[in-house]
């Protein structure tokens, strides 16, 4: 398968390995209700002893999304190539801080999968960044950074590869739930065809 806020950030990350499912914004209440549930109880309070509750944090990132919000237009004037570089440096360099989805800023995505989403629904947008992108991965690839390639170029043919090589190494280290995740992400690959789609589908069957 494949907002900015100044006063309210949250701990919660989205892991290297693990895609987590989107993170919602909090009201006040609930936000405060959550964080007092989540104190561990080793001993009762005493009678009038302040309950300390702190903070959490949404580990947003507010240039990466200004660079979502400003992608539309940047498309429509043709600057596909700053575009394609702009997500190329997000994958690269923040992959798993947050972003508000478009349509419900209150739901927050990783910078990975929002910038996976922005190039599988624009396909001349994606065409462009496989082909400028391929090449470095494949070399990349070739000098056994695998999980840089995955984590960072995932939707070039290099990427379908190096994900398939993560599941397997997960695979044998026993770790199945982590090496499903690494093949589910590939649901949407534009090369899930032919070869790479069987071999993905043998491993699933490990499962």
């Amino acid at each position: 398968m494949m907002t900015p806020q100044n006063t309210t950030r949250t701990t919660a990350r989205t892991t290297a390995k693990t895609p987590a499912a989107p993170l919602r914004r909090l009201g006040g209440a609930a936000l405060l209700a959550w964080s007092v549930a989540t104190v561990p109880l080793a001993a009762p309070l005493a009678a009038g002893q302040p309950v300390i509750v702190n903070p959490v944090y949404v580990d947003d990132s507010p240039s990466a999304g200004q660079v979502f919000r400003e992608l539309p237009g940047l498309i429509d004037r043709g600057n596909a190539a700053e575009v394609v570089r702009a997500l190329q440096r997000l994958l690269e360099t923040e992959p798993d801080r947050l972003v508000p989805d478009a349509d419900d800023p209150d739901l927050f995505r990783s910078v990975r999968t929002a910038a996976h989403r922005a190039l599988l629904d624009r396909p001349e947008l994606l065409e462009r960044y496989r082909s400028v992108t391929e090449p470095v991965a494949r070399a990349a690839l070739d000098r056994g950074e695998t999980e840089t390639v995955e984590r960072a170029m995932l939707l070039t043919a290099a990427g379908f590869d190096a994900a398939l090589a993560v599941a397997e190494d997960r695979f044998r280290r026993g770790d199945f739930a982590a090496a499903i995740l690494a093949l589910e992400q590939l649901n949407e690959h534009p090369d899930r065809a032919g070869p790479r789609s069987r071999r993905a589908a043998e491993q699933l069957d490990r499962a």
